[in-house]
């Protein structure tokens, strides 16, 4: 009887041998077979190889500015944040009554829910919500295929879309 992966037959086991071949040497020390030795020069040539392509693909970012907004950039946004605050007005009897009312009760108490609305358009205004929720209720939708959007601008000049 032989291990399943031995193609030496033996009847019986012994129980003494070893389960591996150890070859000793003489001051006891197992031989291993010697590994075939790599060859220095093909090495060094595939860790060139490694050195150069990496080179290559370096990109150099020490002469980048590490800032990202420079100060075009911060003027320009200044001007532009600044020309839309100018747009904005605020109405002349609201900032009147705010000033004029030092007293928070008083403030509230002027203050105008739904923004001046009468009792009509504020009935009007929620029975147009509760409209719209129901029809969104009953959107069905169904998979029809995919989707393709190009993302490109085609005028950039006439385009409301800009960065700031």
């Amino acid at each position: 009887m032989g291990c399943c992966s031995s193609k030496v037959d033996q009847d019986e086991d012994d129980i003494n041998a070893p389960l591996l071949n150890e070859h000793l040497t003489n001051d006891n020390r197992v031989n291993y077979q010697t590994c075939e030795t790599i060859d220095v020069q093909k090495e060094q040539e595939f860790w060139n190889n490694v050195i150069d392509k990496t080179t290559q693909n370096l990109i150099d970012i020490s002469n980048t500015q590490t800032d990202p907004l420079q100060e075009t950039d911060l003027q320009e946004r200044v001007d532009r944040y600044q020309q839309l605050l100018q747009q904005i007005q605020l109405k002349s009897d609201v900032v009147t009554d705010t000033t004029n009312n030092n007293n928070v009760l008083d403030i509230l108490t002027n203050a105008k829910p739904y923004g001046g609305m009468d009792d009509s358009q504020v009935d009007w205004f929620y029975q147009t919500m509760d409209e719209l929720q129901e029809a969104i209720q009953h959107i069905d939708i169904d998979p029809v295929g995919d989707i393709v959007i190009h993302l490109t601008m085609t005028d950039t000049n006439n385009s409301s879309i800009k960065a700031y």
